[in-house]
């Protein structure tokens, strides 16, 4: 993995696998067996977007979880260049912070190759603050 998230008031953890294409989740009781998945259609499955254009459930590259304030979270999705946020329990992303459309995955978002003021490219850190009113995000470009 490339990083772990812990939420201790839930007793989880958040496995950010990078070059696997998904997030797992563990309960912090039982880490040999992960309870969910993000990015991939099961827990056997690795594939880049899931062979397939970038959408609201597919990963490429995942570095970051970080844990919002109503038991949401978002995933620095790096080389599909967006922060996804993902409701409560599920594995559908509602929201995209980097592109226009769930389905892009443009460096620099639309306009390609130009840096624009949305745009992410292979974003590769980010931060929440306490109240989640601001995410910092970190390109590396």
């Amino acid at each position: 993995p490339n990083s772990i998230t812990v939420d201790r008031s839930k007793n989880l953890l958040y496995s950010a696998e990078d070059l696997n294409n998904r997030v797992l989740l563990f309960s912090l009781g039982s880490l040999s067996t992960p309870i969910r998945v993000y990015g991939q259609p099961n827990f056997t499955i690795t594939d880049i977007n899931q062979n397939q254009t970038s959408s609201p459930s597919t990963l490429y590259n995942p570095t970051q979880v970080l844990l919002g304030c109503n038991s949401d979270i978002f995933i620095l999705d790096t080389y599909n260049h967006r922060l996804l946020h993902f409701p409560p329990n599920s594995t559908v992303a509602d929201y995209v912070i980097g592109q226009t459309s769930f389905n892009l995955s443009i460096a620099n978002g639309p306009g390609a190759g130009t840096v624009t003021l949305n745009g992410l490219y292979n974003p590769f850190g980010a931060a929440i603050n306490s109240n989640c009113s601001s995410i910092f995000i970190a390109d590396t470009d």
